[in-house]
């Protein structure tokens, strides 16, 4: 198990090594077997040492994040960016305005990577089956980004653009683009 000094550690050592921001995982991956899309993965203790060595060094820290709690403990740990934001607990897929207002105003920027999102669902659809079998709400959860990307440009997050591309064979590099379209 690690410990805060262990991510301080690690992080330092790759800042040292030329890293230009952190990222951290803080919840399983509906394209990563054996992981839990619904579950927070870090306990705040350690995001929070995370974060305070990212903004100690100068450099921003992002997170990929699916589980509601997951996104809570980010929020409060301060990080700058989460990606995916999906919302998913125990129960499966739930957008929950209080926790995006919270991300709202505290500045976080979100990158719900919708396209990639829709692409999966649609290639899950066709096949039948998930990567993940750990993923309980994996179609829910993906076709949930539109609409949790609608409700934080009504609240008036700040959005980024990201097309998760490299994540599967069915999310090329070149659908910016259509990342962005989806947000209109």
């Amino acid at each position: 198990m690690a410990t805060p000094e262990d991510v301080r550690h690690t992080i330092e050592r790759q800042l040292r090594d030329g890293a230009d921001f952190v990222k951290v995982m803080a919840s399983g991956g509906g394209l990563t077997p054996g992981t839990y899309p619904d579950r927070a993965e870090l306990s705040l203790e350690l995001l929070r040492a995370a974060t305070e060595v990212a903004h100690t060094q100068g450099v921003q820290i992002a997170a990929h994040c699916h589980a509601t709690e997951g996104i809570r403990r980010l929020i409060e740990a301060g990080v700058d960016m989460i990606e995916h934001v999906g919302f998913v607990g125990p129960a499966g897929y739930r957008y929950e305005e209080e926790v995006a207002v919270r991300l709202r105003d505290r500045g976080v920027v979100v990158s719900p990577t919708v396209y990639g999102g829709l692409r999966t669902a649609r290639l899950y659809r066709r096949q039948g089956r998930f990567d993940n079998p750990n993923d309980v709400a994996a179609l829910e959860r993906y076709e949930g980004r539109l609409v949790n990307t609608r409700h934080f440009h009504r609240l008036g997050l700040k959005i980024l653009g990201g097309s998760d591309c490299g994540g599967s064979a069915d999310t090329p590099f070149d659908v910016l683009v259509d990342e962005l379209l989806a947000y209109t």
